[in-house]
């Protein structure tokens, strides 16, 4: 629609100096003069066009093994007081560990993991949460909105993608929206082989209501923790042993449930040599 307004406003231009052809002398500095300020009006109107359409993207990132790195999620768009965004993205679960996530826009004063699909397959869709209390913002350029607390677990791959998919505004989906992925690469040794590593068992019951168990296994005598994290990425229940000798042992506990709620949780255990993460639910 613009491209037409100013193709017919060049072409009235044209019919107007015809029309006075005869009457004033042919003048190349004023049409050109005209012209550059036609084409700068018209590339003025477009990259205002352009820079309002929202985009979501995450920047291709190097993150290092056994350190918890923040990668932030870019977006421009505008948003209001009292409104909340939502921003959806896919990410491995069984290579990065999602901790928590942080407000990085003005005018963010929460920021939140609301609950995860629990899902079967390494791939998992979450959602990150965001209300404002500050004034209007319009983010015409790409900007870090949120910051996202990630920790690579132990494995043989060392690169993996995290891709946004939806942006919501007050829980209705925004149109229009160009996402782009983020290459995450993993630096650093890898911690075990393929033939002998660590790892954590799948909980069971799951369901469960307090109780719960799991094997797992370690190579050297070590110091172990079990860290229990809900849906929003906050700690409820820590479980530490110290100097336990290497092999395959199962841990059981009747969990402490006055900090549980109903809800997906991840138990995050970890040694020297990487960091292990199953998941279960939660029933009260």
């Amino acid at each position: 629609m613009i491209c037409y307004a100013f193709i017919a406003l060049i072409q009235e231009t044209n019919v107007v100096y015809l029309s006075h052809k005869q009457r004033q002398p042919n003048n190349p500095i004023m049409q050109r003069f005209t012209l550059y300020v036609f084409t700068a009006l018209f590339l003025t109107l477009m990259s205002g066009f352009i820079s309002a359409q929202p985009t979501v993207f995450v920047r291709d990132t190097v993150i290092q093994r056994s350190i918890s790195s923040l990668i932030p999620i870019y977006a421009s768009v505008g948003y209001s007081r009292g409104d909340s965004l939502t921003v959806t993205f896919r990410y491995n679960r069984f290579l990065l560990f999602l901790n928590e996530v942080t407000p990085l826009a003005q005018g963010v004063v929460v920021a939140r993991l609301s609950e995860m699909a629990f899902a079967a397959d390494s791939i998992i869709e979450v959602h990150a949460v965001c209300e404002f209390t500050d004034t209007s913002v319009v983010l015409t350029n790409p900007t870090p909105f949120i910051g996202l607390h990630i920790e690579p677990l132990a494995g043989l791959s060392d690169t993996t993608r995290i891709t946004p998919l939806r942006l919501l505004r007050n829980n209705t989906r925004i149109d229009s929206v160009t996402y782009q992925s983020g290459k995450i690469r993993i630096a650093g040794n890898i911690p075990v082989t393929a033939l002998d590593t660590e790892y954590i068992s799948a909980c069971a019951p799951n369901p469960t209501s307090e109780q719960i168990a799991f094997k797992y296994k370690t190579l050297s005598k070590s110091d172990v923790s079990f860290t229990f994290f809900n849906a929003g990425g906050k700690q409820v229940y820590r479980v530490d042993i110290p100097n336990k000798d290497a092999g395959v042992h199962e841990f059981k506990e009747k969990l402490n449930t006055i900090d549980f709620t109903s809800g997906l949780y991840s138990v995050r255990m970890q040694t020297p040599l990487g960091v292990y993460v199953q998941q279960f639910l939660m029933v009260k």
